[in-house]
């Protein structure tokens, strides 16, 4: 953007020598200076032929549009860039907000996962104990049977008796 401004600057400054030299020309071409300023002693004149002037007229015009067109392409560079920092400063804002949203997603994943955890805990001890129950489900119908062959085989022993 300041290479824009410098040279922005600098064709203005070209011009504004350009179109002087012109106007100093032309006017020293149709009346001496000294007599509109009596102060100045001796006046050098300055002879361009009819083309010269025209052709150093047509390039000042033509500057003229350059700045003008460069003037507007400066506007538009300006809206552009008012247009584009609207449009960071609300992502900006929208980032602000999904960084906030971000935060407490974790947060309540961090919370879940320690409800899961204990949760899975739960679970492992619980069935830790069915199978201990199991366990103890079996060792105690094996000394129902064990009981019940002995209990049985005494009735026997006691029947033949």
């Amino acid at each position: 953007m300041q290479k824009r401004h410098k040279l922005h600057f600098l064709l203005c400054g070209f011009l504004s020598f350009v179109f002087l030299l012109g106007f100093s020309l032309a006017a020293s071409a149709n009346e001496p200076l000294t007599s509109q300023n009596p102060s100045i002693q001796s006046e050098q004149k300055v002879v361009l032929q009819k083309t010269t002037y025209d052709q150093l007229k047509a390039n000042n015009e033509k500057a003229l549009n350059i700045i003008k067109a460069s003037n507007l392409t400066l506007t538009e560079a300006q809206k552009s860039i008012v247009e584009q920092q609207t449009q960071l400063d609300r992502l900006k804002q929208d980032n602000t907000l999904q960084a906030k949203e971000l935060a407490k997603a974790k947060q309540t994943s961090i919370e879940q996962q320690a409800s899961l955890k204990k949760i899975e805990d739960s679970l492992n001890k619980s069935i830790e104990q069915v199978k201990k129950d199991k366990k103890k489900m079996q060792t105690l119908k094996t000394q129902r049977n064990l009981l019940a062959v002995v209990v049985g085989g005494l009735l026997v022993a006691m029947a033949i008796k």
